[in-house]
């Protein structure tokens, strides 16, 4: 069986419902619209070129096993095995990387949304205060005095 599915900029994607239900939103939305598939389901927060990137990680991993509890995903406990594919999916610039974390968090697609996470976590441990708030955009509102504060309590750290 397909569904389509409806980008908001308007682009329109016939996918197999499996692939499709790898979505929580869309799982449960086709649960409530059962009988009424003749249109398409509108994703009103999720842009064509993030839900094609979208699409091609469900097609890849329709196959995998599901999990439901987000308790498997606790990098604590064990950390997110990445394979060749996934390594290659996730080369893309880091703006496309944080839409498809956001398409990922709004359809609910708990294993691309923990890809993207880990992608993130990857690039700004390697980075300084200063590129971080740069690459979040985060006003830096301490006064030198207190940063010079901060730098003198965090030398510990350093040993």
């Amino acid at each position: 069986m397909k569904v389509t599915l409806e980008s908001s900029d308007g682009q329109v994607f016939t996918v197999d419902k499996e692939v499709a239900e790898l979505s929580v939103i869309i799982k449960e939305m086709l649960v409530i619209e059962q009988a009424n598939q003749d249109h398409p389901i509108p994703l009103l927060n999720v842009g064509a070129v993030e839900l094609a990137k979208v699409i091609e990680y469900c097609e890849h991993h329709r196959n995998d096993p599901t999990i439901d509890d987000d308790e498997d995903y606790d990098s604590r406990k064990k950390p997110i095995e990445m394979d060749d594919w996934d390594k290659q999916f996730t080369i893309v610039n880091k703006e496309m990387m944080f839409e498809l974390i956001l398409a990922a968090n709004s359809m609910q697609v708990k294993p691309l949304l923990h890809l993207g996470c880990r992608y993130a976590a990857d690039i700004v441990k390697r980075m300084s205060p200063t590129e971080i708030r740069d690459l979040f955009q985060i006003d830096d509102d301490f006064t030198p005095e207190e940063q010079d504060k901060i730098e003198w309590e965090k030398q510990w750290t350093k040993l």
